[in-house]
């Protein structure tokens, strides 16, 4: 019988006996991965509505069976999409109608949802365990032949809000484009097969299920799963779990020193001390506070290993595991990487100036689903434009932010503001908007909308526009800072002046304020 060429499968067959994952307090060996992910690719090759080489998507807790499902798509020659869980309806009809799938697979608890957004496209939904049961047995003379995957055929697709465009962008990654990525970061930083990796981060952003999950898988570590984020419980695997890696965004080690700064001395000790047994600690995403690095290595004496990267491109600059790490640095390109930064011109920078981020390299992306010309866009002479402005200093970089006001990066998620202003246009006393990200401690940046109201509408507040939010966008995209005006700020070219807005709104913290208007 054939099976799938994939490497990373084939490094799975290598570790069978060794724990893989740990979720829910079990333990999954990685011949539990071949074989749970062997189920999968057999029921969607056996099953009418699936075909091979468009996207499945999928919707699942970050439990084992995540991972089996994801490998199982791989292996019968999918293209897997996982997707945020509790999605609200209209963005979870919006990724249906991006894709066209033909089958979606979700665990118990959002099947209701999924099929309420899938029915009328004509989408199938099954639940994850029927997609996981052993059917090999029981139908071992009816199995197809997995296919032979080749490295250059398409694996994945990751969402993300670009630089542009009112909707997230499908960020499409091969088989090779995967393997190179790993690759790189084993090469930054080699890990072992006695590793126990802390595992908090989404499992549908590169960062997690590229930069740890499948690193994890491919160096033959033990990946364990949280279900989500709390500081309370990190600190309670930090204090009596065995891992001794922990991965992170600024916002996850901001609320972690929140949670030290309150407790009391004896449990102040536990948690120091619960440090001391990992070899490291790494944050990505967004830059991270100088002032937020120090507070961290006096409560865990660990230097955070600070890197960059995103969707579309991967890890790509890191601050070196063994050399020296420089605070506020996000450090320098891995190894048989190229980065450059370049000017509006497209031309590059000397050292010391400020330029955008442009990343070369079989990690770079294949292309944004469905939208070849964002894809000219972003990709020019084979170079993609993050979009992120940095500076270069003794070969280190330091992240400075976003070109685009339109951008704006909050607790570890990027958002496009022109899809939140989309929305919030729709609500029956709203006329005009802008929205945008203001500087924050805690989150990195805040979502803040600057409104005009709708004549004869003149009572709106922050709380009313949440609750009224929370029905048609994910929790993390709705503004928690309210501006009400009587007209927006514009330039010259009658663009609305989203600088003269943040300006205002960085010199306030309150979460609702009333004025006539903004100076341009």
């Amino acid at each position: 019988m054939k099976t799938a060429v994939l490497p990373i499968v084939g490094r799975a067959k290598v570790y069978r006996k060794k724990i893989a994952i740990v979720s829910d307090g079990i333990e999954f060996t990685y011949q539990d991965i071949v074989d749970a992910s062997e189920n999968v690719a057999y029921f969607l090759l056996r099953h009418k509505d699936y075909t091979q080489k468009t996207p499945v998507i999928f919707i699942n807790k970050r439990t084992f069976s995540y991972v089996a499902i994801l490998f199982g798509i791989w292996r019968a020659g999918g293209i897997a999409v996982p997707l945020a869980v509790n999605l609200p309806l209209p963005e979870l009809e919006y990724f249906i109608d991006h894709l066209d799938p033909t089958i979606i697979i979700a665990d118990q608890e959002f099947e209701a949802i999924a099929t309420q957004a899938a029915r009328k496209r004509g989408v199938k939904v099954v639940e994850s365990r029927e997609a996981l049961e052993d059917n090999n047995r029981k139908m071992q003379n009816k199995n197809p032949n997995l296919p032979n995957i080749q490295l250059d055929e398409e694996a994945m697709i990751l969402y993300t809000s670009g630089t542009s465009g009112k909707k997230p962008k499908g960020v499409l990654l091969t088989h090779k484009n995967i393997q190179a990525r790993v690759e790189c970061l084993e090469s930054a930083m080699p890990g072992n097969n006695v590793d126990h990796i802390l595992h908090v981060l989404p499992l549908y952003h590169a960062y997690g299920v590229i930069g740890v999950l499948a690193w994890s898988l491919w160096i033959g570590a033990k990946c364990e799963l949280l279900s989500k984020f709390t500081a309370d419980s990190v600190w309670s695997h930090i204090i009596h779990g065995q891992s001794n890696i922990f991965f992170g965004v600024p916002t996850m080690y901001v609320k972690l020193i929140d949670s030290w700064t309150a407790a009391s001395s004896e449990m102040k000790d536990a948690m120091s001390h619960g440090c001391l047994r990992y070899r490291l600690m790494v944050s990505g995403s967004s830059g991270m506070r100088v002032n937020t690095l120090k507070m961290w290595k006096n409560i865990s004496t660990h230097t955070i290993l600070e890197r960059y990267g995103g969707n579309e491109i991967g890890v790509v600059l890191s601050n070196s595991e063994q050399g020296p790490r420089i605070p506020g640095s996000i450090g320098m390109p891995l190894t048989n990487m190229q980065v450059s930064l370049r000017d509006e011109f497209g031309n590059e920078v000397t050292e010391g100036k400020a330029g955008e981020i442009c990343v070369k390299g079989p990690v770079l992306f294949a292309g944004y689903w469905k939208e070849p010309e964002a894809t000219q866009k972003a990709i020019i002479d084979a170079w993609f434009h993050t979009g992120d402005i940095a500076v270069k200093k003794n070969g280190f970089f330091k992240f400075l932010g976003r070109s685009n006001l339109d951008i704006i990066n909050t607790g570890g998620y990027t958002i496009s503001a022109l899809e939140v202003e989309e929305v919030l246009l729709s609500h029956p006393s709203i006329n005009q908007c802008a929205v945008l990200g203001v500087e924050d401690a805690t989150w990195g940046q805040r979502v803040c909308a600057a409104v005009v109201l709708k004549e004869g509408h003149d009572s709106i507040t922050i709380d009313s526009l949440r609750q009224w939010s929370k029905r048609r966008i994910s929790t993390y995209k709705i503004p928690t800072q309210l501006l009400i005006l009587n007209e927006l700020p514009h330039t010259e070219l009658n663009k609305i002046a989203k600088s003269a807005i943040k300006k205002f709104l960085d010199s306030t913290s309150a979460t609702m304020i009333k004025t006539s208007i903004i100076p341009n």
